[in-house]
């Protein structure tokens, strides 16, 4: 689609539209304008022209005239506004709105020029007057600017001016690069009247006076200059700009540049891009001493890198020396503590050792139960001696109950009717009255024909209950179930006490010990006595130890002391090794018995807690011994040849490792371990990441910094601000190993800046025309020679400062910084326009020169 501007309405066309002749596309513009109610142009040219002119003249009286606007409260209202509506007025086309395009903007702009003939005249006119070179050109160019040609050669520089700003513009160029461009043909025309821009040359060739020489080519100088250096640092930076791709991308680069960084890389070093690098590799070889500088910084620039990443300034021997201090004290400390802990449960486990062997306390057991036996013997003698045993007693209650059980007893149950009781109905002593001796006599031998049938395994209850209802019988009769009798209460008393001995004596462990059970039972021997009672455990040991103390009182020491051997016996075996699980299952089995001995039991509790915790501190201090001497500390004190760092990333959790190490190590008050820890870090990452030609690679730096294992452990060792670091000098290095691009050209091979070449390509074209013998061919073969000579000249005029400027940056950080960073506007102020016309003058003498 194209757009077409009718009289400051824009209307839209398809593409075909450019596909007609230019007489079609003036007759569909007149038809789409008819159809709008718009009159067409009928001279477009010179509508445009008009217009230039209108707002020329009127611009020139707006620029004097201050009331123009309504800054005072009042306005003559503006001088373009009123010479465009008495132009239409009087029947002369004026263009309206913006012009559209080269063409429009070229015939506009003529329009302006031509307006501007005559203040410009009479301009020069004035400055004939001026002293030294100003004066002297404008004396030469004065009276052809009067001309016709001049005159003309005016309004087609100013509508090249224009037109070109136009161009510029499509070109997508910033505001500044438009504006000098329509400012700056105008100003080539200069040149172009008649003289040339050779003549302007010739002119302050010949100022008069050497002086007068020296300070015109110093005016030249100082106007040219700044444009020219201008011009050479845009030309750089446009290299720059166009190696990485677009100004975005430039600026992005720029802010990546340090002039002060940590390895003192240059510009294209920090910013990392290959084409820069590229660059750098270029102007090496462009400039031998700029190689070798460059090659010095690389070095510098990895030793710098070496020294920084050993900053620790610590030394490894002091890390490893702390360890092996630490662990041979911690070895001897725990040794010791075991020895004392073994020696304090000696000392209670002693207190658990029998005075005297098992056999030992069984006699004395038995030799005091005998002995009682003894006592208690004499004591039931003396009590059965009191009773009257040739007293006579009544026989009715014995006799009643014989006679009853002889007559309920069933025959084939006769036999367990006991002699005594036939006795007592048959015999004539029992017939009226007996004796108390007789009696008791049957008495005593019916209860032991009734501990008899109840005895052993063949028992015989009838018979023993038979025998024991006579008995009672006899009691009755003898007076002693009621204590009636004097007789009776005596015999109660020996009864009593026999009963007691029997109790005593005769049943039980006692009995057994004393061979006296008439239980069926084996006896046992003095010297075994306890070890077959006490020492069965359980609820037997209670009940014997509860009969043994019962018969004699004073056998429990001897008692209490065959415990203790029998403890210490379980807890020792014959080697003297300690075995806990066997004291503690005698005392499960034994848990009555030791109930029966609280005191006892807490002695042997207190002996095995001690024994136990000795052992167990003696089982912890030797594997916390074993456990140092794996530990982390252990292992990277045990390293060699700078291996220290595999002990710990070399493990199953390297952060773990370095934690433990890390741990260790702040413990030295000097802080010496922790900086050999750190060093040896740092040891460590120089060595993988130095080559066998010993250049250190930031590549091979950052490779081992990102390996898992190795950045767990280093969080642990070193803190976030020294891992940054560390990893900021490691990608700082890796750039200086940074490869560039392949080819990038020459450092500086660009043309000169576009605008100044076109204007001066202008120029050039118009003095080579008119030096073409008048022939259209010989003025286009002419001109265009002078213009490829122009563009040359003023190619060498910035490329040589260019290339110097990127030579200057490439070690220089801020100029680098300062050519990649691109002005958002740009805007000329008055004293740049008015130093433009000298420097185009010297370009233009320099094109001509060629």
């Amino acid at each position: 689609m194209a757009t077409l501007n009718i009289e400051g309405r824009k209307v839209k066309v398809d593409d075909s539209f450019l596909r007609l002749s230019p007489e079609q596309q003036e007759a569909t513009i007149e038809e789409i304008a008819s159809s709008l109610g718009v009159k067409g142009a009928q001279h477009p040219i010179m509508s445009q022209v008009n217009r230039g002119i209108a707002d020329g003249v009127g611009g020139l009286v707006d620029l004097i005239n201050p009331f123009d606007g309504d800054e005072f409260g009042f306005s003559t209202g503006s001088a373009k506004d009123g010479l465009r509506g008495a132009m239409e007025a009087s029947g002369v086309e004026v263009a309206q709105g913006e012009a559209e395009g080269f063409a429009d903007n070229f015939w506009r702009g003529a329009g302006t020029g031509a307006a501007g003939m005559v203040p410009a005249a009479k301009g020069l006119q004035l400055a004939q007057r001026a002293p030294g070179m100003v004066g002297a050109i404008a004396q030469r160019l004065a009276p052809q600017a009067a001309t016709t040609g001049g005159a003309a050669t005016e309004m087609l520089a100013a509508g090249t001016g224009r037109g070109s700003g136009e161009l510029l513009e499509q070109a997508g160029a910033p505001e500044w690069a438009q504006q000098t461009a329509e400012i700056a043909a105008p100003a080539v025309a200069l040149p172009a009247l008649g003289a040339t821009a050779r003549g302007a040359g010739r002119v302050a060739s010949k100022a008069p006076g050497a002086a007068l020489a020296r300070r015109t080519a110093q005016e030249v100088k100082r106007g040219v200059l700044p444009m020219t250096q201008q011009g050479a640092e845009e030309v750089a930076a446009e290299r720059l700009r166009g190696l990485v791709g677009g100004e975005e991308r430039a600026a992005e680069l720029g802010r990546r540049i340090e002039a002060d960084n940590d390895l003192g890389l240059t510009p294209a070093q920090q910013t990392g891009d290959p084409n820069l690098l590229g660059l750098e590799a270029q102007a090496m070889r462009e400039n031998p001493l700029l190689r070798e500088a460059l090659e010095a910084n690389k070095a510098a620039s990895r030793q710098k890198a070496a020294t920084a990443i050993d900053a620790t300034t610590g030394d490894v021997q002091d890390a490893t020396g702390y360890f092996e201090r630490r662990l041979d004290g911690f070895r001897k400390s725990l040794n010791a503590q075991a020895i004392w802990v073994k020696a304090k449960a000696g000392a209670t486990e002693a207190g658990t050792t029998p005075n005297a062997t098992e056999t030992e306390n069984s006699i004395r057991v038995v030799d005091a139960i005998q002995g009682q036996l003894d006592v208690a013997l004499k004591r039931e003698g003396a009590l059965w001696g009191a009773v009257p045993r040739g007293a006579k007693v009544s026989t009715d209650n014995a006799r009643a109950a014989a006679q009853k059980v002889t007559d309920s007893i069933p025959y084939a149950q006769r036999e367990d009717i006991p002699k005594a009781v036939s006795d007592i109905l048959s015999a004539d002593v029992y017939a009226e009255g007996a004796t108390v001796n007789d009696m008791h006599g049957a008495y005593s031998k019916l209860r032991q024909v009734a501990r008899s049938a109840m005895a052993g395994t063949d028992q015989n209850k009838n018979r023993a209950r038979i025998a024991n209802e006579v008995a009672e019988a006899i009691l009755k009769d003898l007076g002693a179930v009621d204590g009636a009798t004097d007789i009776g209460r005596k015999i109660n008393a020996a009864r009593a006490y026999s009963r007691a001995l029997h109790e005593t004596f005769d049943q039980g462990t006692v009995g057994k010990v004393l061979n006296r059970t008439i239980d069926g039972d084996g006896t046992i021997a003095p010297e075994t006595a306890l070890g077959r009672t006490v020492g069965r455990g359980g609820a037997v040991a209670k009940v014997s130890a509860e009969d043994l103390e019962k018969a004699a009182p004073e056998g429990g020491a001897a008692i209490g002391d065959f415990l203790k051997g029998r403890f210490a016996a379980t807890m020792r075996d014959a080697s003297g090794t300690y075995t806990p699980k066997r004291a503690r299952e005698w005392m499960r089995n034994n848990s009555e018995l030791m109930g029966r001995y609280p005191e006892l039991r807490g002695e042997f509790a207190k002996a095995l807690q001690s024994s136990d915790s000795a052992s167990a501190f003696a089982a912890r201090a030797e594997a916390w011994i074993k456990l140092a001497d794996k530990s982390a500390a252990a292992q990277f004190a045990g390293t060699r040849d700078g291996k220290a760092v595999l002990s710990i990333i070399g493990a199953d959790n390297p952060a773990k490792q370095a934690r433990a190490v890390v741990s260790t190590a702040r413990k030295d008050p000097t802080g010496k371990a922790l900086a050999g820890v750190k060093a040896a870090f740092s040891d460590h990452l120089i060595g993988g990441a130095t080559s066998k030609d010993g250049a250190l690679s930031g590549k091979g730096l950052l490779a081992l910094m990102q390996d898992k294992q190795m950045q767990s452990a280093m969080a642990q060792v070193f803190n976030s601000g020294e891992v940054a670091r560390l990893r900021r000098i490691a990608v700082q290095l890796a750039k200086v190993d940074a490869k560039p691009a392949a080819d990038v050209g020459n450092v500086m091979d660009s043309p000169a800046n576009k605008m100044v070449e076109m204007v001066v390509r202008i120029a050039a074209a118009r003095h080579g025309g008119s030096m073409g013998g008048g022939s259209m061919g010989g003025s286009i073969q002419t001109a265009n020679i002078f213009t490829e000579r122009a563009r040359k000249a003023l190619r060498n005029l910035t490329n040589d400062r260019a290339r110097q400027l990127l030579l200057d940056a490439v070690e220089d950080p801020e100029l680098f910084k300062e050519l990649l960073r691109t002005p958002a506007s740009i805007r000329l102020a008055g004293p740049k326009k008015s130093r433009l016309a000298p420097y185009l003058i010297g370009a233009g003498a320099a094109a001509a020169l060629e």
